[in-house]
């Protein structure tokens, strides 16, 4: 918990994105789950510092970022179809390991270009 900068029995009320090896153990006798690594567990704190917001943007800045975009997710796709290839073969139990890692950093990646994506909007 101390790691996890959390305080014990107060409520999270942001994102936390769980590993999935997490979620393949077996609840305790209370129903917990004890998590070894705190890496096996990403919590999406809030930004606390106030930014000024451009409202417009140029034409140039415009193109900028959706060719930007546009790379953020061609890699993913990329990174996504190398993950979907690698779970079609047998592996070891390390290597699983790793793939569920590659994927829940992809996710984590996911959500946070949507919120990038949200955040320009607003």
């Amino acid at each position: 918990m101390k790691k996890m900068e959390l305080e014990l029995g107060k409520e999270i009320t942001y994102p936390i994105y769980i590993s999935s090896v997490i979620l393949k153990q077996k609840p305790d006798k209370f129903g917990g789950i004890t998590v070894d690594n705190e890496k096996e567990i990403f919590i999406e704190r809030p930004l606390t510092e106030e930014k000024e917001i451009q409202t417009e943007l140029g034409g140039y800045e415009i193109v900028n970022r959706e060719e930007q975009l546009k790379e953020k997710d061609n890699k993913i796709n990329q990174l996504r179809q190398k993950v979907e290839e690698l779970e079609k073969k047998q592996f070891t139990e390390e290597e699983k390991k790793l793939i569920d890692h590659i994927s829940l950093f992809l996710n984590i990646v996911t959500m946070q270009k949507f919120n990038d994506d949200y955040k320009e909007k607003c």
